[in-house]
């Protein structure tokens, strides 16, 4: 338009030509780094409505920001339209520039009123840190599960190890930072974890205790062990019928401390007994103990174990078959008791006599416990 000729503002041609200032572009990594100056590039052109291809003008800049400092806030553009400035995050979150490019009129420095704005944004993130800062203990043979942590990193993060192992059987998650598993060995085990997002990397030394396996062992070589003992009595009897008690053995098993449990000499089920309560820990599977019967008056005991979770289960319910009379006989006995892991429950063991399996009353037997182990 050939505006001096006829004496006009080309500023003033252009507005009435529908003509107009467009962001053609503007680009900010996504997401930023708090603290880190990153380059800021904007083009702006003029955009005629019967041509959708802007033409590259000099612009007069000037931008704000929200989240940002700028190295350059104003200044002008190039012959085509491109400006370049610094922006610096100072803020987590979203972050903008807000930019206005008024056309410069050619052949002066006048801005006209000829203008045009465009808004770049982003997301700042925290420069990358690990937040973990210590892992739980585990124990041999219980289910392990713990995450590492971490913030900020400019994408998704991949864990790994840096320098050290993990405790066998436990296994690291690269994608999630998930350790899990189930600990074989007991021990310290110390290792640096490693987090990587972007370019960006950092790590830190943590460890893993892991403890030996849980269990409860008993060998009642001074005392019941704090295991309740109990019994019918019998009006019949005297002594140490219908009872459970802790006693020095004979030298059937150890020659130190067992609990015997004695039948009444009446009909009765259970005539002795001996419990505890336990909450069993998740790695427990097996309830081990010796057991042994001394049977008298040509009668046979019966043993009976059972676990009380608000309702009785009996695990185990046999004859001890004597033989001659006053001869022991004596079992190792294992029951699997895994059903009850991490459960709280009480164990009972029992002693019955007189009358089962075709035996008259009035025999009067013995069962003696020594050694329980509840174990994984």
């Amino acid at each position: 338009v050939a505006t001096a000729a006829f004496n006009l503002d080309r500023a003033s041609v252009l507005q009435a030509l529908c003509v107009k200032v467009v962001l053609e572009s503007g680009v900010l990594p996504n997401p930023m780094d708090l603290g880190t100056p990153y380059s800021l590039d904007a083009t702006f052109g003029l955009q005629f409505l019967q041509n959708s291809s802007p033409q590259g003008e000099p612009f007069d800049m000037t931008l704000s920001a929200t989240g940002l400092t700028l190295a350059h806030p104003t200044g002008a553009s190039n012959l085509q339209g491109f400006y370049t400035t610094v922006a610096t995050p100072t803020l987590i979150g979203a972050v903008s520039v807000s930019a206005r490019a008024c056309l410069i009129l050619p052949g002066s420095s006048a801005t006209s009123d000829v203008c045009g704005t465009g808004v770049v944004q982003s997301q700042a993130v925290g420069p990358l840190t690990i937040t973990t800062t210590g892992l739980a203990n585990g124990t041999v043979g219980a289910s392990y599960a713990q995450t590492l942590q971490a913030t900020g990193g400019p994408g998704s993060y991949a864990w790994s190890l840096l320098v050290g192992a993990l405790p066998p059987g436990l296994f690291l998650n690269s994608q999630t930072g998930a350790i899990t598993g189930t600990p074989q060995t007991n021990g310290v085990f110390g290792f640096t974890a490693r987090v990587a997002s972007g370019s960006s990397t950092k790590s830190h030394a943590l460890s893993i205790t892991v403890a030996p396996a849980q269990r409860f062992d008993f060998t009642f070589d001074l005392d019941a062990e704090g295991w309740t003992l109990g019994g019918l009595g019998g009006s019949c009897c005297a002594g140490n019928w219908g009872k459970s008690t802790w006693l020095l053995d004979v030298g059937a098993m150890d020659g130190k401390g067992v609990i015997q449990m004695d039948g009444t000499g009446d009909p009765g089920n259970p005539n002795a007994w001996i419990t505890k309560s336990f909450t069993l820990p998740s790695n427990i599977t097996t309830l081990q103990f010796d057991v042994w019967g001394h049977n008298r008056d040509g009668a046979d005991a019966r043993f009976i174990v059972r676990i009380f979770d608000g309702a009785f289960h009996t695990l185990d319910d046999e004859i001890i078959v004597g033989g001659p009379d006053n001869v022991l006989q004596i079992f190792t006995r294992q029951l699997d008791i895994s059903a009850w892991a991490g459960r709280s429950v009480t164990i009972w063991f029992e002693q019955d006599d007189n009358g089962f399996m075709g035996h008259l009353p009035g025999g009067h037997e013995q069962i003696v416990l020594d050694n329980i182990h509840i174990r994984p």
